[in-house]
């Protein structure tokens, strides 16, 4: 079996496809369903076997129906768009490495992006950017290929327990192979297939809240702690920081860093308006957790040193608002001028907050395209 699944994984191999390697995050829990440890998730060649004969079986079952021009649901993901691969480029030569992500070959040139980074520190970074690149696989009773596995035909045929899409797929085979009556008419093909790709999308978004929760209530035990982490996003409102014990994520807030800052959005960086200071995904960093909030399933951090050099603490005088968000304010303000302003703020934290859900995205994204 062990020979089999590396003769696949080699055959795979050749053809390109998009290999990465993020690990996924494991939440210890207690009796009470606390967290007690969160780590990443170790990943054994017997987790690589069982997928490799999965991901021929569903091949094999997709291409049989195709073949026989049987109405069936497929598994299809799309090409990602030439902006997210532009960003991509970018990033990759900003590191002296460069690439051109682009038709033809398109797969090959990924796959060779992601073995030059292979030994780098940058390793993660890179995989996580490619990871955000794809579009999100989905269900459909037409087949369009999938460009992640980069094969013709491809379906979920292997989970009917836990997967409505393979029981449907299961029964199909089965009637064809018992040369019964077609089973299902395109048109209602095309509602399962919807129906399926919805409720998958419900449930990663709840199973992220979940491990949102999880981390927030976990790292309350050390608000006041400084921490090593490296730089794995940066936006235009601060930088997300991923720490290094643990599979944790929180920000560093622009409200909490001295001076005026701008974003590139091409380069992924915030830059200083005053002096040569920046920041960029993959900056090793150490931070201090400042708050965390379970509600929102969002931690703060501040800034403690970057790239091994101290940050000077803010100048002006600081509050924490209930979101965990500092905030510029001086000791003379009325209340009234305050109060004035607080429906641009909520506006603004609203603004911020859907941002932030949105590039917190990464979380569950190994499987996205699977």
């Amino acid at each position: 079996a062990g020979q089999l699944a590396r003769q696949l994984l080699k055959q795979r191999s050749k053809n390109y496809f998009i290999n990465l390697n993020i690990p996924e995050t494991e939440i210890s829990l207690n009796a009470m369903g606390e967290p007690l440890d969160i780590s990443q998730k170790q990943r054994l060649f017997s987790h690589q076997l069982i997928e490799e004969f999965m991901l021929a079986t569903n091949k094999t079952v997709a291409e049989f129906l195709q073949k026989h021009k049987i109405p069936a649901l497929y598994r299809i993901h799309d090409p990602p768009k030439l902006e997210s691969l532009k960003k991509l480029e970018l990033f990759a030569q900003s590191t002296d490495i460069k690439i051109k992500l682009s038709e033809p070959n398109l797969h090959k040139k990924i796959s060779d992006l992601i073995q030059q980074f292979s030994d780098h520190p940058l390793s993660e970074v890179v995989q996580i950017l490619i990871l955000r690149s794809l579009s999100q696989a989905v269900y459909s009773a037409h087949n369009k290929s999938h460009f992640g596995l980069n094969t013709k035909y491809y379906t979920h045929f292997t989970s009917p327990i836990r997967r409505y899409s393979d029981l449907v797929i299961h029964r199909i085979l089965k009637a064809a192979l018992e040369k019964q009556t077609q089973l299902y008419k395109k048109q209602d093909l095309e509602s399962i297939a919807k129906m399926s790709s919805a409720c998958e999308q419900r449930s990663v978004k709840a199973e992220r809240q979940i491990k949102d929760i999880k981390r927030t209530r976990f790292i309350k035990k050390y608000l006041g702690k400084e921490m090593e982490g490296i730089i794995s996003n940066c936006t235009r409102f601060g930088f997300f920081v991923k720490l290094r014990l643990f599979d944790i994520e929180g920000l560093v807030h622009i409200n909490s860093l001295n001076g005026s800052w701008e974003f590139t959005e091409s380069l992924l960086e915030l830059r200083s308006k005053s002096s040569h200071q920046h920041f960029k995904m993959g900056d090793l960093v150490v931070i201090q957790v400042v708050a965390s909030n379970i509600d929102t399933g969002q931690i703060d951090f501040t800034l403690k040193t970057h790239k091994g050099k101290k940050i000077s603490k803010k100048t002006r005088r600081m509050r924490t608002t209930p979101l965990g968000r500092t905030r510029k304010t001086s000791s003379n303000r009325s209340s009234f001028t305050l109060k004035g302003k607080n429906k641009v703020r909520s506006k603004k934290k609203a603004s911020r907050t859907k941002k932030r859900k949105r590039d917190k995205n990464q979380h569950s994204l190994q499987k996205k395209f699977k």
